[in-house]
């Protein structure tokens, strides 16, 4: 996503940012990083363990940043490094009002409620039932890639403090805390899972997937309909 190949990033609808979690010690990494970020202005570095387990907290500082550094933005967007996004496909359903940012709301794929909890430690997705008793997680939204209304992202941050945190990012901020909160989650049209779920009758309108070793045929074959 940049200026040169995308128009909402060009007009000021959207701004990219790059969010790189650093440990204390990495002098020579914080460094450089520094100094892109100081070239390009698009980098935020907190000082937190780059890695899976620490998911949660980076996510959550996507939306701290947003909301205390960003605040002219309507919206706070999250999207993994291995989703493929046309952002620009985004315009069309902002300007039919089908994305509202006044609301408290959470846009992307929608996941149902009912997903199972994995107690069992060695496992990814491990959650001690100390830190959630409930038998089923409530839906949420895919941490592919996600966008947050100001007001959703502000109540989110506050209602940290009375959860314990979990490592499944998606499921701990867009479905365990928006339900506390009564924020609502809507499914955006044309997210994918998987570059194979696309439909084939109406590849124009793709706005996102989650990549994997298939992903050039299915960019030749979308790129047809740019």
């Amino acid at each position: 996503m940049s200026k040169a190949n995308s128009e909402i990033v060009a007009n000021g609808r959207m701004k990219p940012l790059f969010l790189v979690g650093l440990t204390p010690g990495e002098y020579k990494m914080k460094k450089m990083v520094m100094q892109e970020a100081k070239l390009y202005g698009d980098i935020i570095v907190v000082d937190m363990n780059d890695n899976y387990e620490e998911l949660t907290y980076k996510s959550l500082a996507i939306l701290l940043y947003g909301v205390s550094k960003a605040p002219r933005y309507q919206m706070i967007g999250k999207i993994d490094e291995d989703v493929m996004f046309f952002p620009d496909k985004l315009t069309e359903l902002y300007d039919q009002g089908f994305i509202d940012a006044t609301p408290l709301r959470i846009y992307g794929l929608k996941m149902q409620s009912g997903a199972n909890i994995f107690r069992d430690k060695t496992h990814r997705w491990y959650v001690p039932e100390s830190s959630y008793s409930c038998s089923k997680f409530p839906e949420y939204v895919s941490g592919m890639l996600y966008m947050v209304t100001w007001e959703a992202a502000q109540q989110i941050i506050k209602s940290t403090k009375y959860r314990d945190f979990i490592q499944v990012e998606d499921v701990f901020l867009t479905g365990i805390l928006a339900e506390d909160l009564g924020i609502s989650v809507k499914n955006l049209p044309e997210f994918y899972k998987y570059p194979s779920d696309i439909e084939e009758s109406n590849p124009g309108d793709v706005i996102a997937w989650h990549t994997d070793k298939d992903d050039i045929p299915y960019l030749k074959f979308l790129m047809k309909y740019e």
